[in-house]
């Protein structure tokens, strides 16, 4: 069984709040038996804040909660080589 890897999908930010976040798409896996309304997205702040409260905030909503809940800002950007 393969699980199929989370794809990035560009900056978005929340509606109610304007949070800044960094959106991925992750696709059903049917090889476990999930189906498309398994479909999420996984969202991570754009940037960490590393203090008291922990590293940051992430979220996993289904594709029609993320559509109504976060409008879209730029694309993903290239990554370059780890650390550069």
């Amino acid at each position: 069984m393969r699980a199929p890897l989370p794809t990035p999908k560009g900056l978005f930010a929340e509606v109610a709040t304007g949070k800044r976040v960094l959106a991925y798409f992750l696709k059903h896996n049917p090889d476990a038996g999930e189906t498309e309304a398994d479909d999420c997205y996984i969202t991570i702040s754009e940037k960490l804040d590393c203090g008291k409260k922990g590293s940051g905030e992430s979220g996993l909503y289904p594709v029609a909660d993320f559509k109504k809940e976060f409008r879209f800002l730029e694309p993903p950007k290239p990554m370059g080589a780890f650390g550069k």
